[in-house]
């Protein structure tokens, strides 16, 4: 990042840090309940309204860049003490928020309601900011990150585990200053836990692209791609130079199918090259994971549902502290675009289907077999009675339809993400690669 690039970028979480300061503002003028993270400033300001919100938070984010300090020890980065001056400015930023919002009225509860919501909305459009900044992370997910990086915890637990820390260390404040009673930590608090994480990540997906056009210089320019939502924004583009000389055949199967040794039958039968599972070495070379990692995390999402909530929740968080699904997919999504555009080729899995459907030369095939057909393939491949293997074949195929529908928001199994539906055990294995190994020859690359 050149010397332009980065003070571009430091004007722009300066912004955020205003935006994010007047939704603190919003919030706490509709005296609902602030964010997690500001809730303990918040009802110590209820207590003693001589110290400014601001001020407080000044003082609660120097005690988080203490912890980080007392964590991390020699690993605390120097650069990192730029958090300091940028707390103070965030405070007097949450002051002059709280002014500017002071005349506005809040004379019943749906105003109040009014103001909570249109300030995480400002929280959200600030924290967006900062994170297409890129440049430092503020206190309180610093403090989160040196937690995680000392206890080798996932990040998404102690963040969730640090706001929960938050609220109820504000709720015992409250119990202890007010006689029992519990304020400044109300409804608008939860609201804030919710919903701020889905608008970050909805401002970011909208102004990332625009605001990167803006920051980078021509050297610098990098792909977009972050989180699972950038990703299937991302996941059609291709390079300028893709050959059209070529032709990618992307096999997905469902499990037991025996599409795994058609592919590699039929790259042999067309002399090109097969990736599978030497995907996952290839992987493992390029994001520092072990193949072990990697094996656990591909192609697989147990629960879509808990997964985008959870993501969802933990918004925004440092790219190298995304999920391990989020990591593994990226860098295979990268692997299969440079491979596509160099060579022809078959891949099994993986999504390549949708990774690769526009602007690639690409042959998309779906390979099935009935109930009874697969069953008794998975038995005698891997040597387990017919119960065993029918919920293998369940489970199996439940993961890798959570995985496509994660990344892509489509159904694995909608066969208009295909060219070709292959049922294997109608032909055989063998008529099967007969089959597209002439369709392929004769297919003609437009």
């Amino acid at each position: 990042m050149n010397y332009k690039e980065q003070t571009k970028r430091y004007i722009l979480f300066i912004i955020s840090l205003f935006f994010s300061a007047l939704g603190v503002a919003f919030t706490k003028h509709g005296e609902l309940g602030v964010s997690p993270i500001s809730s303990v400033a918040n009802v110590v300001n209820c207590k003693f309204p001589a110290f400014s919100l601001g001020t407080l938070l000044i003082v609660w984010n120097c005690v988080l860049i203490l912890g980080q300090i007392l964590l991390l020890q020699k690993n605390f980065q120097l650069i990192q003490l730029l958090q300091i001056p940028l707390s103070f400015l965030f405070g007097w930023f949450t002051d002059l928020g709280m002014y500017l919002v002071a005349s506005f009225p809040v004379t019943n509860y749906f105003l109040r309601l009014i103001m909570v919501l249109l300030g995480i909305i400002i929280l959200g459009f600030g924290i967006s900011l900062s994170v297409i900044a890129n440049v430092i992370m503020n206190s309180g997910e610093a403090f989160v990150k040196a937690v995680s990086d000392t206890t080798k915890k996932n990040f998404g637990n102690i963040k969730i585990g640090f706001d929960i820390l938050c609220v109820i260390l504000s709720i015992l404040l409250s119990l202890f200053f007010f006689d029992l009673k519990i304020v400044g930590t109300r409804e608008g608090t939860v609201l804030s836990a919710l919903l701020t994480g889905m608008i970050v990540k909805a401002f970011t997906k909208y102004l990332k692209a625009p605001l990167d056009s803006i920051l980078q210089t021509k050297e610098t320019m990098t792909p977009v791609g972050q989180t699972a939502d950038s990703l299937v924004q991302d996941l059609t583009s291709a390079p300028q130079n893709t050959s059209k000389q070529h032709l990618v055949v992307t096999i997905a199967r469902e499990y037991g199918s025996g599409g795994r040794e058609i592919g590699k039958q039929l790259a042999k039968r067309l002399h090109i090259p097969y990736y599978d599972l030497d995907m996952i070495h290839k992987a493992a070379q390029e994001s520092g994971l072990s193949e072990k990692v990697i094996s656990e995390n591909e192609q697989k999402v147990k629960n879509t549902a808990a997964h985008s909530l959870y993501f969802w929740y933990i918004q925004p968080m440092p790219q190298e502290e995304l999920p391990l699904v989020e990591q593994v997919f990226e860098v295979q999504s990268k692997i299969i675009r440079d491979i596509a555009s160099k060579e022809s080729c078959v891949i099994v899995g993986r999504l390549a289907n949708f990774i690769l459907q526009k602007d690639y030369p690409v042959f998309r095939i779906f390979v099935g077999a009935t109930k009874e057909a697969k069953i008794e393939r998975v038995m005698k491949r891997d040597r387990l009675n017919a119960k065993e293997a029918k919920e293998k074949i369940k489970k199996v195929e439940h993961e890798r339809s959570n995985h496509c529908y994660y990344f892509t928001h489509k159904h694995w199994k909608d066969m208009d993400n295909y060219d070709f539906y292959l049922k294997s055990d109608f032909l055989g294995i063998d008529a099967s690669i007969n089959l597209l190994s002439d369709m392929i020859e004769r297919r003609e690359i437009k």
